[in-house]
């Protein structure tokens, strides 16, 4: 596909489009703009899960404090506090973090999102 170029920008209409059809589900004609081949699929894409609340909720639930986890992980409680303040984390991040406190955090993201899609496809 071809991807109209006004001076140096990209038209957003022909990369929406292109994305939509590449790779959405439920199909769906819109506009004047787009001709019979430009039919696309849109596909609701789940809430993202905010990770900084998800790590603090579980060190409240199973009794660590700010200041442990900056111990076991020898960083500062500002770090932490603003991994905490994110919706979005480094993976090495959250690879020492669930390290540390012996707990699968990237499995609970998988169930949250696969628990997301079966959400919306209820819908």
């Amino acid at each position: 596909m071809r991807i109209k170029r006004e001076g140096s920008r990209v038209k957003a209409g022909t990369v929406r489009a292109y994305l939509r059809e590449r790779y959405l589900r439920e199909p769906v004609c819109e506009s004047k703009q787009l001709t019979n081949r430009s039919c696309f699929f849109i596909m609701k894409i789940p809430k993202k899960p905010h990770i900084g609340k998800l790590l603090r909720e579980y060190l409240r639930k199973n009794g660590h404090t700010v200041v442990w986890l900056k111990e076991q992980l020898d960083c500062d409680r500002a770090k932490l506090y603003r991994i905490f303040a994110n919706s979005d984390i480094y993976s090495d991040d959250l690879w020492q973090i669930a390290a540390v406190v012996n707990h699968d955090f990237f499995l609970d993201l998988s169930r949250k999102f696969s628990q997301s899609v079966k959400d919306e496809t209820k819908v």
